[in-house]
């Protein structure tokens, strides 16, 4: 486990105060995760918007699937490309683009997915990342990799205008301000101030995403000590599990279906569905609890292994993400697990 500079919510609180200026300029939270991308605003505050984390871009004469766009599913025109964001991607023959943890920090993966969200006009952007203080990298035209800034510096290449088409409407978003934040952080911070865990000691927070499982470890004054991503011990895990699942893949041949993605089931087991489609003859219901417990076997195996010596000062936990509630029957009743644990980081990070 990596231990983190020090960063706390007080040093970012200068940079979230708005100019005064003829054209106003609101505040936008995004947080891009490889799962979902979610965005709240300081014009709607209660009003989270979600998009899966899918990209397909199309190619020159194929078929649109324009009666598929929504506010979660975006398509867009930027430059010279047009892309189809959210679920609708798994309606495209040839796929879609899933995002990991090795390219949402990538300013142009980070503008990809900005702008399925993007609202218009003047705009402070205020975003989270894995771990502000890693470094960049980039690959030269020689093929050697080349350090860059830090993934928080990086990220000031969001501020720009942007003028894309989403969903046939033309927008025209101005990115003045951006301001990041360690994922977690905010969470953290506000399941202290609301009661939910102890204000004192070490506090871990294992926010549970589609793809990637991220432990926090937060001190008693409120800083980063310690931070770990685990990329595919997300959702993903479980979802694969089942996939490869031997008495569901026959279950899916007596039924006549395809084995679906794992892609598919994460939206399948996100809608709180056993299967996938309309076909319930394929179902994995009897065999999900089997292999959620591996799954969360395998999960607490991790956190022990990270914590260490850690373990001893811990004050308190919490579960995040849009996972967590999958594991309320085999956590301990004094570890936290929010009401809407998908939507506690975005809602967080709004009321910092």
């Amino acid at each position: 486990m990596t231990t983190a500079k020090r960063m706390t919510a007080t040093s970012t609180a200068a940079s979230l105060s708005q100019p005064t200026t003829a054209t106003q300029t609101h505040t936008q939270y995004v947080d891009i995760g490889n799962y979902t991308v979610q965005s709240l605003t300081s014009i709607a505050p209660d009003d989270v918007l979600t998009v899966r984390s899918l990209v397909h871009t199309l190619t020159v004469g194929e078929p649109i699937q324009a009666s598929k766009r929504s506010s979660t599913s975006p398509l867009i025109v930027y430059g010279r490309n047009t892309y189809h964001a959210g679920e609708a991607t798994l309606s495209y023959s040839n796929g879609a683009e899933a995002t990991m943890k090795c390219d949402k920090t990538l300013l142009a993966k980070q503008v990809e997915l900005l702008l399925t969200v993007a609202i218009e006009g003047s705009v402070n952007l205020v975003i989270t990342v894995p771990d502000p203080y890693e470094s960049t990298q980039t690959l030269n035209p020689d093929g050697s990799v080349s350090l860059q800034s830090t993934v928080a510096a990086s990220a000031q290449g969001l501020v720009g205008d942007y003028s894309f088409i989403r969903n046939g409407v033309d927008i025209n978003t101005s990115v003045k301000n951006v301001t990041v934040i360690q994922e977690g952080l905010p969470a953290v911070l506000k399941a202290r101030r609301d009661g939910h865990v102890a204000n004192y000691g070490t506090t871990v927070c294992l926010d549970i995403g589609g793809k990637t499982c991220n432990l926090l470890v937060v001190d008693d004054i409120g800083d980063v000590v310690g931070y770990m991503s685990m990329l595919g011990q997300g959702g993903i895990k479980l979802a694969t599990a089942l996939q490869s699942n031997q008495l569901y893949r026959a279950r899916c041949k007596r039924a006549n279906v395809k084995v679906p993605g794992a892609e598919r089931i994460m939206s399948a087991i996100g809608a709180g569905r056993m299967y996938v489609g309309s076909n319930d003859a394929a179902t994995w219901a009897d065999i999900f609890n089997a292999e959620l417990g591996r799954w969360y076997t395998s999960l607490v195996g991790d956190v022990e292994a990270t914590l260490g010596d850690l373990d001893s000062d811990l004050t308190g936990m919490m579960l995040t993400g849009g996972n967590a509630n999958l594991l309320h029957d085999f956590v301990d009743s004094n570890v936290f697990i929010p009401k809407s644990p998908e939507q506690f980081n975005i809602t967080a990070l709004s009321q910092l």
